[in-house]
């Protein structure tokens, strides 16, 4: 409480001063207290928004990526659909391209394959973790797929 009072002390000490010394009304001295705060403050917010500008081009270049590495998973087995199914990484950026598809097709010695693949993104990294098999179980993959988790 000690620090909201020394706060409003302050704030109520610097209209004065403004009203008393520059002659500015309370109304007018509000509004150049909030000008000097919003100045003071304004490096902070540019490079804020240069930051978040820059993460989002960073994350616009994943999606991309991300597509490529699921293209090149279906071309690898001569899939031609892909199923998709849920995917949560914890500790994964949350990306709208990142996905988990289930693909079926065949190797290049013409043997059946199943294929599940999840992509997703850390920041500017992406991630490909793959399920290979003639069959797969749906319980295993679900367990294989379910303990993914990343750490920033």
């Amino acid at each position: 409480m000690e620090l909201w009072r020394m706060w409003t002390n302050l704030l109520e000490n610097l209209l004065s001063y403004l009203a008393v010394h520059f002659g500015y009304s309370e109304a007018v001295s509000i509004i150049v207290l909030t000008l000097i705060a919003r100045v003071a403050l304004m490096p902070v917010s540019l490079t804020s928004a240069y930051r978040m500008q820059r993460n989002k081009e960073a994350i616009e270049r994943i999606k991309p990526a991300l597509e490529e590495l699921r293209r090149a998973a279906a071309a690898n087995i001569s899939s031609g659909t892909a199923t998709p199914l849920p995917l949560q990484v914890p500790g994964a950026t949350p990306q709208a391209a990142s996905l988990r598809v289930r693909l079926g097709g065949r190797l290049p010695d013409g043997r059946p394959v199943q294929m599940q693949v999840a992509l997703f993104a850390l920041g500017t990294r992406v991630f490909q973790a793959t399920a290979l098999g003639e069959r797969l179980e749906p319980e295993a993959s679900e367990t294989f797929f379910g303990s993914i988790r990343l750490q920033p």
